[in-house]
C-alpha cells in the first residue's frame, strides 16, 4: 500500500488528508497561546531569608516592611521606586511615614511586587482566592479537630452509638409480629 508520508516524522498518513504533516506534527508546530496571559512570578525569598524579614512582616507596617526589603535586597530608594513603578519621592514619603497608603489597589499592586501575599498588607477580602482557601483550610482543620486520634467514627456516631443505636445509625424497632 503506498501511502503518503509524514514530512516532519515519516509517518504514514492517509491519502486523503489535507496536511503533509501528521495531525501530532501539525499540533506540534503551532504552539497553543494561552488563553490568559499569565503575570510573572516574584519571588519571595527574602521573606524567610532572616529573622529581620520575619519581624518586619509580623508588624504588617508597610514603611518597616519596605526599609527590611530594601536591606535585605541590598536596594536604595531609587531602585525600590523603579521596582515598584512610583517615584523615588513617593518611596520615600512611604518610608518615614509622611504618607500612609490606605488604597487597596495601590496596597495589593505592592504586595505583588514584593512577592508577598495580599493579607500581609491588610487588603485582602472575601473575593480573593487566598482568603477562601484560608477559610477552608480552617473548615478541614476544625472538622479534623473533632476526629479524634485513634478513634475509627465520628462524634456524631459516637453519640448515637451512647444512646442505644449502631454506627450505621439508631436503633430501629421491628413491629410485633415480623
Amino acid at each position: 500500500m503506498d501511502g503518503l508520508r509524514c514530512q516532519a516524522c515519516g509517518v504514514t498518513i492517509s491519502r486523503l488528508a489535507a496536511d503533509a504533516v501528521c495531525p501530532t506534527c501539525a499540533a506540534n508546530t503551532t504552539p497553543a497561546q494561552p488563553a490568559v496571559r499569565a503575570a510573572p512570578i516574584v519571588t519571595a525569598v527574602w521573606l524567610w531569608a532572616s529573622s529581620e524579614a520575619a519581624t518586619a512582616i509580623a508588624t504588617r507596617d508597610l514603611p518597616t516592611i519596605l526599609r527590611a526589603y530594601r536591606r535585605l535586597n541590598g536596594l536604595n530608594q531609587i531602585a525600590l521606586a523603579e521596582h515598584l513603578g512610583y517615584d523615588k519621592s513617593y518611596v520615600s514619603m512611604i518610608e518615614t511615614g509622611r504618607r500612609a497608603i490606605s488604597d487597596v489597589t495601590s496596597r495589593r499592586h505592592i504586595a505583588s511586587r514584593l512577592g508577598l501575599p495580599a493579607h500581609v498588607l491588610g487588603v485582602t477580602g472575601t473575593d480573593d482566592a487566598e482568603f477562601r482557601a484560608m477559610l477552608q483550610f480552617g473548615d478541614s482543620t476544625v472538622r479534623l479537630a473533632e476526629i479524634a486520634p485513634g478513634r475509627a467514627c465520628s462524634r456524631s456516631s459516637q453519640r448515637t452509638m451512647a444512646m442505644g443505636g449502631t454506627a450505621r445509625g439508631p436503633r430501629r424497632r421491628r413491629p410485633y409480629g415480623t
